[in-house]
């Protein structure tokens, strides 16, 4: 908050001098599949997400969906360029078109599901949770940072 900032309320408007900050933590999963979008959705016929498996650092194994991906931050963006280079895909030319790198994200990746599977990507995720008697940890609220060519 801001260090003189009153607490207010205001069940309608977000404030101004208070903000909320959500620890999250990055995890390396392997893609195992993919499942389409929600029909009547922008996502129907693209990728609607990756389903994912792995393991922490703690040993904790992970069984999860991952279907946000973190398009705005940096990691991303940076890899999303290596990426598209690496595939000979003029990426200014497809953002010109009107098409955000969700949307070329998700379509590339529906078209190329084979590609993707079997790879380790970096999740970033708020926390692990385990649902009772569930021996496996989802995650929660994942989004997809990128794959990593270095495991």
């Amino acid at each position: 908050k801001t260090v003189n900032g009153k607490y207010e309320w205001n069940s309608k408007k977000r404030t101004l001098t208070w903000a909320k900050w959500k620890p999250t933590i990055d995890v390396d999963v392997t893609i195992v599949g993919v499942y389409e979008g929600k029909v009547d959705t922008k996502n129907e016929g693209r990728l609607g997400g990756f389903l994912v498996e792995g393991e922490d650092e703690n040993g904790n194994k992970i069984k999860s969906r991952c279907g946000g991906f973190k398009v705005n931050s940096k990691k991303f963006k940076d890899w999303i360029a290596v990426f598209a280079k690496s595939k000979g895909i003029a990426l200014q030319k497809i953002y010109d078109s009107g098409v955000s790198k969700d949307e070329f994200f998700r379509t590339y990746a529906w078209k190329n599901q084979d590609e993707f599977i079997g790879q380790t990507c970096m999740i970033e995720t708020q926390e692990l949770s385990k649902a009772e008697g569930s021996e496996t940890f989802a995650l929660r609220f994942p989004q997809f940072m990128m794959l990593r060519d270095d495991k």
